[in-house]
């Protein structure tokens, strides 16, 4: 088992959830699929090519700009 800890994107928030996993996620939507398990919102952000883990819709929704996208750093 791996450990990992997942931290909320949104630069205004704290949260971060430890998790134990199988293995460490390779590709980006591994990521967001483990975020959406334990009940988190995970993103793909095509125009910076990765993926964002957000710890609720709320922060999601703060994080974005007018346009639907993302700052590159949170």
């Amino acid at each position: 088992m791996q450990n990992m800890t997942l931290k909320c994107f949104n630069g205004k928030c704290d949260k971060a959830i430890s998790l134990e996993i199988n293995r460490l996620p390779q590709f980006s939507f591994e990521l967001v699929e483990i975020a959406q398990r334990v009940g988190w919102v995970g993103v793909f952000d095509f125009p910076h090519s990765r993926s964002l883990v957000f710890c609720s819709k709320e922060c999601d929704d703060a994080t974005q700009l007018k346009n639907g996208g993302y700052r590159k750093r949170g």
